[in-house]
């Protein structure tokens, strides 16, 4: 956000709908996405005024990749039509990581999370 009295320029994240029955192709799981559309815009007095560079996403509700597509799909999902969508058009951004990395111990082969300097069962430094 930029502020320079009483106007500014900001970006915007909007959901506009959910696009279902489609498969991921992160997680490769049936899912439905969030069509989510990204903008900037001038405001003064916090009314905006113009906006400028929209760009358009989809999230996967399953595994929460994010992907970017071309501006006419996104204009054709926000319109309400349903348009194949082909592996192609979606470009990978972001996923959002919950998983724990884990390890086997060279002392006693157990599993355990990257996250230890020493191996909580045996102790020995990993």
């Amino acid at each position: 956000m930029f502020f320079i009295g009483v106007f500014g320029i900001e970006e915007k994240h909007k959901e506009i709908r959910s696009v279902q029955n489609m498969v991921c192709k992160d997680c490769e799981r049936m899912t439905t996405y969030e069509l989510i559309e990204a903008y900037n815009f001038f405001h003064f007095f916090f009314v905006p005024i113009f906006k400028w560079n929209y760009r358009h996403y989809l999230k996967c509700r399953s595994c929460t990749a994010v992907f970017q597509i071309p501006k006419e799909l996104g204009e054709a999902l926000k319109m309400g039509e349903n348009p194949p969508i082909n592996n192609e058009d979606l470009n990978h951004v972001f996923k959002e990581d919950n998983s724990i990395s884990v390890t086997r111990c060279n002392n006693c082969g157990r599993e355990i999370e990257c996250k230890f300097q020493y191996c909580p069962h045996c102790g020995h430094k990993l």
